[in-house]
Parts: structure tokens; C-alpha cells; sequence
């Protein structure tokens, strides 16, 4: 059922991306009547990197479905990213001299040429079953370090000293008599 759906958007990967970018024009050059209240301060922010990286995504979806083989993917990528971040900036100044409801927006211009795909790199274990796992890290830096358990109490006298999580199987030291 989904297989002619799918056809159809490899079909017509173009003229999505076409639309999408007529769309985020109209959105941006409108006035808005209201929009819903979120709680945060720069949802806004958000909601234009989303609409960016989803028009930088359908843009590579088509130029990557089109017979563009004479360029190798990395010059289109970058094409691309390039021709959004200047549509972004582009739209940005037409809200500024088209619209008396809108302004230009320093950090419009940097949510829009952000796309998403100036993502900052945090280093760490992204292997969520290690030991060291950091749900931070976007970057594996290969430090992960797998659970070994034992006894990690170094007053015991079954201590192991490579052991990372204690498995309460640690035996007291008995002194005296026996």
C-alpha cells in the first residue's frame, strides 16, 4: 500500500521541493493571526531551523534522484546548503521591505541558515548498554567501556580492581581465630 505512495514522492521530488519553498515564502511574508503560545522564549527559533532543515533535506531528496551524476554529491550538498542559507537571508530582507508586520530578525536569519546542519559535536559513548554512556554525546569518540561487576569495595577481600559496578558480592575480611 505504501509502495505507489512512495513512487509517487521519488516521482515528484522536484515539484515537492518547489512547493515547500513556495510555502515557507507565503508563511513568512503573511501575517500572522496568532500562533499558539508554547511556554518557551525561542520556539520560534525552532520551528525555523525545522522548516530550513526540512527544505535543505527535500532539496538534497531531489538533486540526489536527479541525473546530476557529473557532480559528485559533496559539491551538490554544499550547493544546496548554500542556495538555502541564501533563501533564508533572502526572505529575512523581503520580510523587512514587503511587510509592515514583520522585521528583519538578526536571529531569524541565523535559525534559517542553521538548517540543522550546523549541529555542535559532543564527544562521548554513544553505546546506550556501556558503562560510561553519555546521552549528551551526538559523536562517538570510541571510549565506551562495557559493565564489568564485582566487588568494587577495595577493604574487601575479594576486590577487583578492574570491576566498574558492584554486584554485592563482596566478602569481609575475618580477622582472628579460625
Amino acid at each position: 500500500m505504501l509502495q505507489p505512495i512512495k513512487n509517487w514522492l521519488v516521482k515528484n521530488a522536484v515539484l515537492l521541493s518547489i512547493v515547500f519553498t513556495i510555502l515557507v515564502a507565503i508563511a513568512s511574508l503573511v501575517k500572522p493571526t496568532s500562533f499558539p503560545k508554547t511556554g518557551v522564549s525561542f520556539s520560534d527559533k525552532i520551528a525555523h531551523t525545522a522548516i530550513y532543515f526540512i527544505l535543505t533535506i527535500l532539496w538534497l531528496f531531489s538533486m540526489m534522484r536527479q541525473k546530476v551524476s557529473q557532480y559528485p554529491f559533496s559539491k551538490i550538498g554544499i550547493a544546496i546548503l548554500l542556495l538555502v542559507i541564501g533563501y533564508g537571508i533572502f526572505i529575512e530582507f523581503l520580510q523587512d521591505t514587503l511587510t509592515d508586520y514583520r522585521s528583519f530578525d538578526y536571529y531569524d536569519m541565523l535559525a534559517n541558515t542553521d538548517n540543522g546542519a550546523c549541529i555542535a559535536f559532543a564527544y562521548g559513548c554513544t553505546d546506550s548498554v556501556m558503562f560510561n554512556y553519555d546521552p549528551l554525546a551526538n559523536a562517538d569518540n570510541n571510549s565506551c567501556t562495557p559493565f564489568i561487576f564485582g566487588c568494587t569495595d577495595p577493604s574487601m577481600l575479594n576486590y577487583d580492581a578492574l570491576a566498574n559496578t558492584e554486584d554485592f558480592s563482596c566478602i569481609s575480611f575475618v580477622y582472628g581465630c579460625m
